[in-house]
C-alpha cells in the first residue's frame, strides 16, 4: 500500500523518461534494421545515416533529424494527454 502511494508517484517522472529515451533509442536503431532487413528496408534512420556519412548532405540529414525529433515529441505528447496517471496510480 504504501509503495503504491508514495514511492511509485515520486518514481513515476523516473519511468515515464526512461521509457522514452527506450523508445527514442529503439527508433534511432539502425543496425537492427540492416541486419534483419537487408537493403529491401529502408528506415529514417538509415536515411538519416546515409545523409550525414555518404552523401555528405548535412542539411538533409539534420532536417530529417528534425522531422523524426518533432514527430516522436508529438507521438509522446498525445500518448501523455490521453494517458491518466492519476487513474493508473489509483490517486484519489
Amino acid at each position: 500500500m504504501i509503495w503504491r502511494e508514495v514511492e511509485l508517484p515520486l518514481a513515476m517522472p523516473g519511468i515515464l523518461i526512461g521509457m522514452l529515451l527506450t523508445f527514442v533509442l529503439a527508433i534511432g536503431a539502425t543496425a537492427e534494421a540492416k541486419i534483419l532487413g537487408g537493403q529491401s528496408v529502408i528506415v529514417i534512420s538509415h536515411d538519416i545515416e546515409i545523409a550525414f556519412t555518404y552523401s555528405q548532405n548535412w542539411p538533409l540529414g539534420s532536417a530529417l533529424a528534425v522531422i523524426v525529433t518533432v514527430f516522436i515529441a508529438a507521438l509522446t505528447l498525445a500518448a501523455l494527454a490521453r494517458l491518466d496517471l492519476d487513474r493508473i496510480l489509483g490517486r484519489r
